[in-house]
């Protein structure tokens, strides 16, 4: 059975804003519970940018994107799978001014950083334990930070997308599990 790596992946961040001082996401409002805007992490597809998101959001908001997988192969017995991921912090302005928006800019670029020191040192400080990551290592050196905004209902701050390998890699050179296909009988 394939381990999974999507659940890793989205608790790790949950709890990045769960922990951030400026975010401190409600997990009990993920299912009702919570104060209203205390909700400040979600998932969002890129449909979701232009369409709005399809759940409401406290701010300043940590939003993943699920990531995406391609493969590469140095010969057709060595195929790797290379993730890739992104996630945003947003911040929604008081009022439509200028200024109200360099502040979301300003806020959210701050929160980015954070969370990037926070990922290099789970992976890479004194103490860290990458078991404690769905990463086993991220590109740290190829990460883009581009500023967005107005996106869904108005926000304003900036998308990262990173390079990673995960934790519990995938062969897919391995057969399948026994039982995992059932033989058709004629």
């Amino acid at each position: 059975m394939i381990e999974n790596n999507l659940t890793g992946y989205i608790n790790y961040f949950r709890q990045l804003a769960v922990m951030h001082k400026d975010i401190q996401h409600d997990v009990k409002s993920e299912t009702g519970g919570g104060a209203v805007g205390s909700k400040k992490f979600t998932s969002y597809s890129i449909e979701e940018v232009v369409q709005g998101l399809r759940t409401t959001v406290g701010f300043p908001c940590l939003a993943i994107e699920l990531y995406d997988i391609e493969t590469e192969a140095e010969s057709f017995s060595n195929i790797t799978l290379r993730p890739a991921g992104a996630f945003m912090v947003l911040c929604h302005p008081e009022n439509d001014s200028f200024a109200a928006q360099e502040n979301c800019y300003t806020k959210a670029e701050q929160i980015v950083y954070d969370i990037l020191k926070k990922m290099y040192n789970d992976l890479h400080g004194s103490d860290a334990d990458a078991c404690d990551t769905p990463f086993n290592e991220i590109e740290f050196h190829k990460i883009a930070i581009t500023p967005v905004g107005p996106v869904f209902g108005g926000e304003y701050g900036y998308r990262v997308t990173y390079n990673f390998e995960f934790n519990k890699t995938i062969d897919l050179t391995e057969p399948p599990e026994e039982g995992t296909f059932i033989p058709i009988i004629e």
